[in-house]
């Protein structure tokens, strides 16, 4: 029986116990105890400027990598919504109407059937803004309906909306949503297309099918 060294480690009272944990722990604990300090690592910025320039004496200061940007460009500094429609000015006409839910306004002016000139300006006018489509996802589920009433509603069912989402899409349209610039095209029908012209049936061009004499 030797003596035991004075250089042996000191015992702990009450050493740690890893039995109830998993060994993926443990292999962490191992790996990020024996990983490299953070201030030696390749490309590392520092705060303190002693440490920075300790750090590039040391050859790690030749990366090509710039410091990020705080500065905000001026170009984007402003508040802008970009959905918001620009003004074009005065409309050519008022709108006579609009749907209930806003989708369609009805325009309504003896000039618009007339003149041709006026008719193309003023759709060009309207042709410059894009729709406004959107994404509607809506969930509903079944209840039978509760309360009183006579026999045949307290027997009935109802919708119970779940969910009732909108996703605005305007900015898809957009080449450019900053400077509301927009790829579009402005076509008109043709002459042996059935579209409304002028009344409720749709009908071809005078001249091409449709009633009424050949346009000049």
């Amino acid at each position: 029986m030797g003596k035991p060294s004075d250089l042996d480690a000191v015992p702990v009272p009450n050493p740690p116990s890893h039995l109830g944990e998993a060994a993926t722990s443990i292999f962490l604990r191992t790996a990020a105890s024996t990983a490299a300090p953070a201030s030696h690592r390749q490309g590392q910025y520092f705060d303190d400027p002693a440490t920075q320039a300790a750090y590039e004496s040391a050859g790690g200061g030749d990366d090509d990598d710039l410091p990020p940007l705080y500065a905000d460009h001026d170009e984007y500094s402003g508040a802008f919504d970009p959905l918001v429609p620009r003004a074009l000015g005065d409309p050519l006409v008022q709108p006579f109407g609009h749907a209930a839910d806003g989708s369609t306004a009805y325009y309504v002016d003896p000039r618009l059937d007339s003149d041709p000139a006026f008719l193309m300006d003023h759709v060009s006018r309207l042709a410059a803004l894009p729709p406004r489509p959107f994404v509607r996802l809506r969930g509903t589920h079944q209840e039978r309906r509760r309360g009183g009433g006579d026999d045949r509603d307290r027997h009935g069912r109802e919708a119970v909306v779940d969910f009732d989402v909108r996703v605005e899409l305007t900015h898809l349209l957009y080449t450019d949503v900053r400077t509301h610039s927009a790829w579009r095209r402005v076509t008109t029908a043709g002459n042996f297309e059935k579209v409304r012209r002028g009344t409720v049936f749709a009908q071809r061009a005078p001249g091409f099918g449709g009633s009424g004499p050949a346009e000049e």
